[in-house]
């Protein structure tokens, strides 16, 4: 690496400095601090297309006179290297890509000139073309800027994001930052750090799911059984546009999941297709937490033991929802190899008591467990998660790629508020605490019981089938719809002036949640009731029973109930009389 070079006057050592500035490992140039200052101002230029024009204009500063640099090594990683161009106010500078290791390739510039005296400055650019920083997921344009692996090893290091007007303002930026009017982003070194910078454009996410559900009664007497569907959450809206098999009903729990009925026979097997159609948006809606449900979600749970003597010990000095994902991040070590393995959850107080053996359900059940233990609404999610990168951002429940995280109440702002522990520990620090991303499902919410429900994926009758597919959809295919079936269990007959009772169901036989309605009913007689309907998913229903006391006197005539729920409008006629002429006398 080094070289004696005999001049007239002096010793000068040549070394050859090798950084990395836009992947994530760093060789070492062990003599740059005390030998050299060096800044980087790099621009990213990205275009409709996402091909993304990287600049780097590279200061070089001679500290001492006995070193200079004949030659300046860039670790990339970057798998699309195109139309490598090194200058400098000499003219080109010749440059050599290394991509013996696709994933880590190199780039080496060899200068034509020496820079030998004190103080002097080695001035060039670095430009090259590449397809991996910016790429069109669905609905959204993902930016990923690579981190520094060594950031003290720059004086100064600045990074400018442009990207194209049709992309608009950032909706996420980790770490936060405001872009500026032009569009662009400016960035320190502080704000690249080793994690980097993840930025997306667009404010929705669309995907398209099918998931199996593969339920069995081994019983000899039949059974109900349920599954949870994807839900509506604060962060997703829902649509389910089909199920192989009809459910009995579909209802809300206490968490907000869809909990689906079926009945099934003595031993017998089914598998339950459920297809539909997710959007996520980047911000929760506010949502009123009940303060009985309060309650339950400070509340000590099998794997949230919040009065173990380890969990105790640990709220001694967090306070904060924003300093318990600190702790969290900070302490455990998410292990690879456990994914591969049996698995097995440990909680939130053996998460502490084994750090280094932790998966999402560890980061998640030791967030949940400090969160109730400082007296915060918490509970924990799981569903699917997009990820490209499996060792950045690690899947820990293998069979069907889901994930777990968990979820903290803020009373301030009336909001439930997701964050990814597991994930800001394994890209070194990424912020998923002040932003998510547009990433995320959810399938099942756990916060009444840690244990239940189970999340699509996870009704299997062996552990090799593949029963959770999630692929990117576009706006245009997340359609609601609305259709209410209404149907009733009033008489067709009924003596005169007495009492008239029944029932009427409404179906949601829509795709999307039915929220907040009201059922008018409505006699031939002038009387008029109202039924608030406050939540039906789509498959589910609800009964409701009434009576009216407003049967006419005379025989013979007709009583006409309407039943009227948004769109839908239902009639049945009662006829009045003293014998109903169907029943037959002996």
């Amino acid at each position: 690496m080094f070289k004696k070079v005999f001049l007239p006057l002096f010793l000068v050592i040549v070394l050859s400095l090798t950084f990395e500035v836009l992947g994530f490992t760093l060789p070492q140039a062990n003599a740059a601090d005390s030998n050299f200052d060096i800044s980087v101002d790099s621009k990213y230029k990205i275009s409709e297309n996402g091909l993304t024009t990287i600049s780097q204009t590279i200061h070089i500063k001679n500290k001492t006179e006995f070193y200079y640099t004949p030659t300046y090594t860039v670790s990339v990683g970057f798998s699309d290297i195109q139309n490598i161009e090194a200058y400098n106010a000499d003219g080109t500078i010749a440059t050599t890509l290394n991509d013996n290791k696709p994933s880590n390739k190199s780039i080496k510039l060899t200068f034509p000139k020496r820079y030998t005296g004190v103080s002097d400055v080695n001035t060039f650019t670095l430009k090259f073309d590449t397809k991996d920083i910016a790429k069109k997921q669905g609905s959204v344009w993902e930016v990923s800027i690579p981190g520094i692996a060594s950031p003290g090893d720059f004086s100064s290091y600045t990074s400018n994001i442009i990207v194209p007007p049709s992309f608009g303002l950032p909706t996420i930026v980790k770490p936060q930052k405001d872009p500026q009017k032009d569009k662009s982003l400016t960035l320190s070194k502080e704000d690249v750090g080793k994690s980097g910078v993840y930025i997306l454009y667009g404010d929705r996410q669309y995907y398209n799911f099918s998931v199996k559900y593969n339920i069995s009664n081994p019983n000899l007497f039949p059974v109900r059984t349920e599954i949870a569907l994807p839900p509506k959450t604060n962060y997703q809206d829902v649509l389910i546009n089909s199920f192989s098999i009809d459910p009995l009903n579909v209802t809300r729990d206490k968490d907000g999941n869809w909990i689906a009925e079926y009945r099934l026979l003595p031993q017998q097997k089914q598998q339950v297709v459920v297809k539909g159609v997710v959007q996520l948006v980047p911000s929760p809606n506010k949502e009123e937490l009940p303060s009985a449900l309060s309650k339950e979600y400070i509340s000590s749970e099998k794997h949230w033991d919040i009065n173990s003597p380890s969990i105790q010990k640990a709220t001694k000095d967090i306070k904060t929802p924003q300093e318990i994902y600190d702790y969290v991040v900070k302490n455990l070590s998410y292990n690879y190899s456990k994914v591969a393995t049996d698995n097995l959850r440990l909680g939130g107080s053996g998460a502490l008591s084994d750090p280094k053996n932790s998966v999402c359900l560890e980061f998640t059940d030791l967030f949940v467990t400090l969160a109730r233990a400082k007296g915060i609404p918490a509970r924990s999610v799981e569903g699917y998660a997009y990820t490209q990168n499996s060792k950045l951002r690690p899947l820990s429940l293998v069979n069907d790629i889901l994930h777990a995280w968990p979820e903290y109440y803020d009373a301030s702002s009336k909001k439930w508020i997701m964050v990814d522990p597991t994930w800001g520990n394994t890209t070194k620090g990424m912020d998923y605490f002040n932003t998510l991303d547009f990433a995320h499902i959810a399938f099942a919410i756990k916060g009444v019981d840690s244990q239940y429900p189970i999340p699509a994926g996870g009704y299997k009758f062996d552990n090799e089938s593949k029963d959770v597919e999630v692929k990117f959809a576009e706006s245009s295919s997340f359609k609601p719809n609305s259709k209410i079936v209404i149907t009733d269990t009033f008489p067709t007959f009924s003596f005169p002036k007495f009492k008239i009772q029944g029932s009427f169901i409404v179906k949601n036989s829509g795709n999307a949640a039915l929220e907040n309605a009201t059922a008018y009913v409505k006699t031939s007689r002038g009387t008029t009731k109202q039924f608030l309907i406050d939540y039906i998913p789509p498959g589910g229903l609800e009964k409701i029973t009434t009576s009216f006391d407003d049967a006419p006197f005379l025989t013979n005539g007709k009583y006409l109930l309407t039943i009227q729920v948004k769109d839908a409008t239902y009639s049945k006629k009662i006829r009045i009389a003293q014998l109903d002429n169907t029943t037959k006398i002996r």
